[in-house]
């Protein structure tokens, strides 16, 4: 009586299996592990971008109606052929924006070595009103006042322009996004010369 053949894997064929399987389960964690940053990192710069919003949305609104404007360091000339300030200019960490009763000081600080931008608003003979705005891993807050110089048929004239930067770092490799720089500029229609001045310390 003939005995029907067993039907099973071989040692060869089992062995070729299981490097199939294992090649195949990298693959899948690869392309998890990439669906995983990818979507870490949308969110680290999506959480950075709605705290940046903010502090530039309340700088817009303060500069709507303004008496004069200040920094800590000097102004940049910006002539007609040149189309970037550079990377050499000195930024500040303050600006100060004086309205008709108020002062209003933005300033980088830091406490517990957490950096974040306080607003500080003062109207005569009240006491100073401070919010602050935390944006995560940031390492600046940076104005520059540049005088940019247009050319029209009266001649000659120039133009101002806040220009305010928020530069986003960590060294820590769990978080995505390592450095990161938000940028907004604001042409208020009274930004001339005569308006601007300069802190003293």
């Amino acid at each position: 009586m003939n005995s029907s053949p067993r039907k099973a894997f071989t040692l060869v064929e089992a062995m070729m299996v299981t490097v199939i399987a294992v090649f195949v389960m990298m693959s899948m964690q690869g392309l998890f592990s990439h669906a995983v940053r990818s979507s870490l990192k949308g969110q680290d710069n999506l959480e950075t971008m709605r705290a940046a919003s903010r502090i530039f949305s309340e700088l817009r609104k303060d500069l709507l109606e303004f008496k004069s404007l200040a920094t800590a360091v000097d102004s940049v000339e910006i002539p007609v052929d040149k189309w970037s300030i550079g990377d050499d200019i000195e930024f500040s960490t303050i600006l100060q924006i004086e309205r008709k009763n108020e002062v209003i000081v933005y300033s980088l600080c830091e406490e517990n070595g957490r950096k974040y931008v306080e607003r500080a608003s003062q109207e005569p003979g009240s006491p100073v009103k401070r919010v602050s705005f935390g944006v995560p891993r940031m390492k600046s807050f940076e104005v520059v006042y540049l005088k940019i110089e247009n050319n029209s048929l009266a001649g000659t004239e120039k133009s101002g322009q806040i220009v305010v930067n928020l530069v986003i770092q960590s060294d820590d490799p769990r978080f995505p996004t390592q450095k990161l720089s938000v940028s907004s500029s604001y042409f208020p229609e009274k930004l001339q010369e005569t308006d601007w001045n300069y802190l003293v310390f």
